[in-house]
């Protein structure tokens, strides 16, 4: 495997307009580029038939349906030193797209939920709770009736039937 940077000889990019060509010296050679993203989102088309890898910054990662996706599907994911890697083993064409999350936002949403769960499981515990206190004092008040046990109702009124 070589590696050469821009000043290498028998590399060559020309930049026309919002395009760089980029002509490699081997038929079969690899390209590595960086590219800029928009917020925690990553899009590139793809240029060439084959495999396709995108390292995404560190503390990164896909993988919760709410939080991330990767388009086209059929890639498979790995982790080194803190970086997430997304590999693609065989695109013709397309777009390339990753929208990720930081791990801290993991945690994050994770407190927010169970914080929500609490609040409303503590919520509907109070309000049975007064409920149940309304009812003893309805019955304390002798105010307890029971409509199910009342001999003189018709039902509903006409109309309402």
């Amino acid at each position: 495997r070589t590696v050469v940077n821009a000043t290498h000889g028998n590399l060559s990019a020309t930049r026309t307009g919002d395009n760089t060509v980029i002509s490699l010296p081997a038929e079969n050679g690899t390209v590595a580029y960086t590219a800029g993203r928009t917020g925690k989102r990553f899009s590139a088309p793809v240029f060439v038939e084959g495999s396709y890898e995108l390292v995404l910054p560190p503390s990164t990662r896909i993988g919760v349906p709410l939080l991330s996706q990767a388009s086209p599907g059929g890639y498979s994911t790995d982790v080194t030193d803190d970086r997430m890697t997304v590999r693609w083993p065989d695109l013709s064409d397309g777009t390339l797209t990753v929208r990720y999350y930081l791990q801290r936002d993991l945690l994050l949403f994770g407190g927010l939920a169970v914080i929500v769960i609490v609040a409303g499981g503590g919520g509907t515990v109070y309000y049975l709770y007064q409920i149940r206190t309304l009812e003893e004092r309805r019955k304390a008040m002798g105010d307890d009736i029971e409509y199910e046990d009342d001999i003189g109702d018709d039902g509903p009124p006409p109309g309402m039937r």
